[in-house]
This record gives structure tokens, sequence and C-alpha cells, in this order.
């Protein structure tokens, strides 16, 4: 994913709208890596209470 976004910045030779396009991105990324933790663990949680 990062090579692309970087191919992207020197194609439209705007490397600091890719670069927080690519900060974005990972950020989304990371929140929903974390919010699927959560979820999980909740499911595993609400399954431990039956």
């Amino acid at each position: 994913m990062l090579l692309s976004h970087m191919d992207l910045a020197e194609n439209n030779h705007q490397p600091m709208e890719a670069l927080w396009f690519t900060v974005v991105v990972c950020m989304v990324d990371i929140i929903m890596l974390l919010s699927g933790q959560l979820y999980l663990s909740s499911v595993k949680q609400s399954s431990w209470d039956f």
C-alpha cells in the first residue's frame, strides 16, 4: 500500500497531500484493526456470559 501511495505522490507532484493521505489510510487501518480486536473480545466475553 505504501509503495502505491508513493507512486501517486510522484505522478501528481503533490508529496504533502499524498503523505497526509498515506497517514490517514494507515490510521484508518489501525483503527479498523483495534476496533476488530475489541469487537472480537466483546463477543468472547458475551459468549462466556451464556
